[in-house]
């Protein structure tokens, strides 16, 4: 269970990530900016990047790991007892893909809704209310700003 928890993780924050990814560049594509955003990621684009790259990583050394466990013999059990995760992800994926008969692995950017689901907030309010915000935050000491910015 503990393999299933922590491999799940790591497969639920790359997903964010890449999908953060890709809805920059859908936002960029389309000809839009972050501007019209009431929130962006403090890190932006080097952020999701980061931590994509990141859980990749984590999970090539899981998959080693189980694959060659440190001290034992390679086997069947305790591979899949440490990646789990693993099998029954692509398992759901391939189910999903079977279910909406929908092959494409990237739906592309031009075809990309960015405004499904979206709040019905003004452009011009959210960018009012960011710049008064910089404004407030440009009158407060160096060590505040940092603290706003890591919080």
């Amino acid at each position: 269970m503990m393999a299933i928890s922590g491999l799940s993780t790591l497969f639920t924050w790359s997903s964010i990530a890449l999908v953060h990814i890709r809805f920059r560049h859908a936002l960029k594509y389309q000809g839009r900016t972050t501007d019209e955003l009431a929130y962006t990621s403090q890190t932006g684009l080097f952020g999701s990047y980061l931590a994509l790259i990141l859980c990749i990583l984590i999970l090539i050394a899981q998959f080693w790991i189980a694959l060659f466990p440190i001290g034992k013999s390679p086997n069947p059990t305790d591979f899949f007892q440490a990646y789990l995760t693993a099998p029954v992800w692509i398992f759901l994926y391939i189910f999903w893909v079977m279910y909406k008969r929908d092959f494409r692995p990237w739906i592309p950017l031009k075809d990309l809704d960015i405004d499904e689901g979206r709040r019905e907030v003004s452009p011009d309010l959210v960018q009012q209310e960011i710049e008064e915000e910089k404004a407030y935050l440009r009158t407060k000491p160096f060590y505040y700003r940092i603290m706003k910015f890591l919080c």
